[in-house]
């Protein structure tokens, strides 16, 4: 009997499935452990990008004010346009002074804030002397800082951005107006002396140049005083020179002059990307740019009534992308800034830090 009972297995697969189960328990709760320790760092990681999406939400939104108004930055933290719902700028943070905060559109958490970093030593931006606050001399570009914050204590992330005007730099072919300078016209006359009309009282005389200058010197599609591609010099030269009698030039002479539109031609290619002020004028099929990324920009300035189409007379072809109605190109007010310009080769830069 007893050693039948020795050898009965009854109940013995009760203590493997036991066994069994509290391993399975324990595996259960080691999961469980791990991933309830990382759930605090998970939503760090989730706010962390939170924070920095709404750093970048406040960079695009600045840039975006900036693009509306070339002078957005001059005016510091007063902003006094008609934007309905301008950015709220910040002088720069002294660490403890409250700043102003705006919610990103759409979200309930997500906040930013714009900071301006004044160049040069500053340590503020100021409205009467903006550019020397803000711009640095040496790269010629100005700074802001954008902090996210999830939440009102919650994670932040901070990015700086700089940014740079364009410049004639930016394109390989270049142009204020797209017209020959008022000095170059007495050169279709030999330098010869000019006047208006025969007679004409002493004050209203214009010679050739000034002529140019008033009537020729602006962009196209400005109708101040008629448009610039039908003014015609209604006047007389000196067939001698300096000297002798006075000829008729007007236009209905045999070769009148009028205002001179610089022209491309068939055969023309700019390889790179072209920004003009004005409108340009062509013959043909000249083709503009090399591949997409070249921006072909035309400013069309003086156009008063319409956008102007961008060019005229032709049918170019665009290997380059066109945009029509860009942004003014400014060019260098003194040589200094041009040396500023043409001395270094800038870069723009977006530097992401914590803060």
């Amino acid at each position: 009997m007893l050693f039948r009972l020795s050898r009965d297995e009854r109940g013995f697969t009760i203590v493997t499935v036991v066994g069994a189960m509290l391993i399975v328990t324990l595996l259960a709760v080691t999961a469980l452990s791990y991933a309830q320790s990382d759930l605090p760092s998970g939503a760090h990681d989730r706010d962390r990008k939170i924070a920095y999406a709404a750093a970048e939400a406040g960079a695009q939104n600045y840039s975006y004010y900036l693009s509306q108004d070339p002078n957005y930055w001059s005016k510091c933290t007063n902003d006094t346009s008609a934007y309905t719902t301008p950015p709220q700028i910040n002088q720069r943070w002294d660490g403890s002074a409250a700043r102003n905060w705006v919610r990103v559109p759409n979200t309930t958490n997500a906040w930013y804030t714009i900071e301006l970093l004044p160049a040069n030593g500053n340590s503020a931006c100021s409205v009467t002397s903006a550019e020397p606050t803000m711009i640095d001399t040496t790269t010629g570009t100005f700074r802001i800082r954008t902090t996210g914050r999830v939440g009102t204590n919650g994670e932040k992330r901070s990015i700086i951005t700089t940014f740079k005007r364009l410049s004639l730099l930016d394109f390989i072919y270049f142009t204020d107006f797209e017209t020959r300078s008022p000095a170059l016209y007495p050169v279709e006359v030999g330098s010869r002396n000019t006047r208006t009309p025969s007679g004409c009282a002493p004050a209203a005389c214009r010679d050739l140049k000034t002529w140019a200058g008033d009537e020729c010197d602006r962009y196209y599609g400005d109708d101040t005083d008629g448009q610039r591609q039908s003014q015609y010099f209604n006047g007389q030269y000196q067939a001698n020179g300096t000297s002798g009698a006075w000829t008729t030039l007007n236009d209905a002479s045999s070769d009148p002059m009028q205002c001179n539109a610089i022209n491309f031609i068939d055969a023309d290619l700019v390889a790179g990307p072209l920004h003009t002020n004005d409108e340009f004028s062509c013959i043909g099929a000249p083709d503009f740019g090399r591949a997409a990324a070249d921006r072909i920009e035309t400013a069309s300035l003086g156009q008063t009534a319409s956008p102007a189409p961008g060019y005229r007379g032709c049918t170019p072809h665009f290997l380059g992308t066109h945009v029509r109605s860009a942004p003014r190109v400014e060019l260098p007010p003194t040589n200094d800034a041009l040396y500023r310009d043409t001395a270094v080769n800038y870069a723009s830069s977006v530097a992401p830090r914590s803060r």
